[in-house]
């Protein structure tokens, strides 16, 4: 046998073994980037969840006395300003 007949073929192997790497590589750069999204995602909503949190704390009892209490009203009667009741 000659030598080119024995790297017949060679190129084949070569493009197959480069593109299942490449689809490889593309894949685990897909998945990453999903994995910083939802990251990101559950980061945002843990701190809309904690400023909810903080604006339902009793500001008055914390300065008054430290302690850290829920407000027992949504809106304290100095902070109604109408009624939408109509009278």
């Amino acid at each position: 046998m000659t030598p080119r007949s024995q790297e017949r073929g060679s190129v084949t192997v070569f493009t197959v073994v480069m593109t299942v790497a490449l689809l490889f590589m593309a894949g685990l750069v897909f998945d990453g980037g999903q994995i910083l999204n939802a990251r990101r995602v559950a980061a945002n909503i843990a701190e809309s969840a904690a400023r909810a949190g903080a604006q339902e704390l009793d500001e008055d009892a914390a300065r008054g006395t430290g302690a850290t209490t829920l407000d027992a009203w949504p809106l304290r009667p100095e902070q109604m300003t109408s009624c939408c009741c109509g009278s």
